[in-house]
């Protein structure tokens, strides 16, 4: 299962847009997975988070996470 931190701390990079949907895409497929950290995302003027392209959080097998003290 791969691990993405978006963005990527202490690097910042970030994936958005389509590279992002791709890979919650790619995720979603039967037997893949992944774990989102999105503790940062929040540092954008216009947060970036994955569940903008998960189509049923309730039957997903991506994991996404954050942190409301980083923002805070």
């Amino acid at each position: 299962m791969p691990l993405l931190s978006n963005p990527c701390n202490p690097t910042g990079v970030t994936k958005s847009g389509d590279e992002l949907k791709d890979f919650v895409k790619r995720a979603s497929k039967a037997g893949h997975g992944a774990l989102i950290d999105e503790a940062y995302e929040m540092f954008y003027k216009e947060p970036i988070s994955s569940l903008k392209y998960i189509k049923n959080i309730n039957k997903t097998n991506i994991f996404v996470t954050g942190s409301c003290t980083k923002g805070l």
